[in-house]
């Protein structure tokens, strides 16, 4: 199986921004870049604004063969360091990928590619692949990856706790 539904979602707390690339949270990357990966992110926001120097989210998701996805968006007034935000990543087998910070949706997106299964390392707190990496330098918390595509209502639901 390729494809399926999930929800990646999580509490963290960045002691620092990486330098115009993407810290890796969440990742699940196998050989021949196949996989996915969730990530805070400086590089270029979707929306045209530029870089996002004040910090905000990513994902990625590779099909392999250099066919990928990354999709960024920030969120109003960016990441504070040193202080605890809930991110989720709702990512389902069709329809709109999503990305939701402090509870609020940030960005909505139809992937070019999906692969959200795959037989690849599980990495919290970066990525690897090759000779590229992003690593997550803070904290990290309350861990979930479902199998299922969350709600609006479910993730400000986890977020109110």
């Amino acid at each position: 199986r390729e494809s399926g539904d999930l929800t990646i979602s999580m509490w963290f707390k960045a002691n620092e921004l990486p330098n115009n690339w993407n810290a890796g949270l969440v990742s699940k990357m196998g050989s021949g870049w196949i996989g996915y990966i969730t990530a805070i992110s400086t590089m270029a926001a979707d929306d045209g604004s530029g870089n996002m120097t004040e910090g905000g989210l990513q994902t990625s998701t590779w099909a392999g063969g250099g066919s990928n996805n990354n999709n960024r968006a920030k969120p109003t007034g960016g990441i504070s360091l040193n202080e605890w935000h809930h991110v989720a990543y709702v990512m389902p087998a069709t329809g709109d990928y999503k990305m939701y910070f402090n509870g609020v949706e940030i960005h909505s997106y139809v992937p070019a590619s999906r692969n959200t299964t795959t037989t690849g390392v599980l990495r919290l707190g970066g990525w690897h692949q090759g000779a590229y990496s992003g690593y997550f330098n803070g904290q990290l918390d309350g861990i979930k990856i479902e199998k299922v595509a969350k709600t609006a209502e479910e993730i400000l639901s986890e977020f109110n706790g």
